[in-house]
């Protein structure tokens, strides 16, 4: 899905800027799930960021470079809303609201240490959703032209790093064979987030080692006994709860391991 959306994007922006875009979105996704929502307000300072250059470019035809500082945000954001050739959306609306994010980053806790009381889960909440706001806005001007679609695109970015699963071909090799099987499905689910996974996979990936009653089983405990999963048409997705659990326990890095 991340790849669809970067591509529709990038028929009509930078290619450059969309895919940093994304990345930073599905970043702030990532860490304010796990509860990291300093870190979540932290990437949101660098999505204000691309966010400005691609009204940069939409209003000047070009931006600045990446390797350059931004000028002054703020006198950005109020130039933008002088020039009268674009549409509201672009000239005001996703700048002031790009400000907002930037201004989360710069001038309160999350940036710069202070005595004010901590309101690190308050920011990084706007933060989250002021970011898929502008994204989806972005996909309505530039894709497809209907909200509810684009809200429905953005709902599906997120992104998890499981390097403890190599994909073959389809084929989900989990790098830990004593890991439990319990564990493995949470993994899989994790690594296949919004597509979720099915019973039959799993059966495919334990190359059968567990019954289909067992792995029933365990299915069943994992959604009604821990709300780690979700089932819907025969297909497993993974919770908040269930992100949480696998971040928490279940070492996701890879391990050597030696033979003998």
């Amino acid at each position: 899905m991340i790849d669809q959306i970067k591509k529709l994007l990038s028929s009509s922006l930078p290619p450059e800027l969309v895919e940093k875009l994304i990345d930073c979105y599905s970043k702030i996704k990532e860490e304010y799930y796990l509860g990291n929502y300093r870190s979540a307000s932290l990437e949101g300072g660098r999505f204000s960021e691309i966010g400005l250059r691609i009204i940069q470019n939409e209003i000047d035809g070009s931006y600045t470079s990446l390797d350059d500082r931004l000028p002054n945000f703020h006198d950005e954001v109020m130039r933008f809303g002088n020039i009268g050739r674009c549409s509201d959306t672009i000239r005001f609306h996703i700048p002031r609201t790009l400000e907002v994010i930037h201004d989360i980053r710069n001038k309160r806790d999350v940036g710069h240490p202070k005595s004010e009381l901590n309101a690190n889960y308050s920011d990084a909440t706007l933060t989250l959703y002021a970011s898929s706001w502008v994204l989806v806005e972005l996909l309505r001007v530039y894709y497809t032209g209907n909200i509810d679609e684009a809200q429905r695109l953005v709902n599906e970015i997120i992104q998890f790093h499981v390097p403890i699963v190599q994909d073959f071909d389809g084929f989900l090799k989990i790098l830990d064979p004593d890991l439990v099987l319990w564990k493995k499905i949470l993994i899989w689910a994790l690594y296949r987030k919004t597509e979720g996974i099915t019973i039959d996979e799993i059966e495919k990936w334990t190359k059968r080692k567990n019954p289909r009653y067992y792995i029933n089983r365990v299915l069943n405990q994992l959604e009604h006994d821990k709300a780690y999963l979700h089932s819907e048409n025969g297909r497993y997705f993974i919770t908040h709860t269930g992100v949480l659990e696998v971040v928490n326990t279940i070492p996701l890095a890879i391990q050597s391991r030696k033979l003998g």
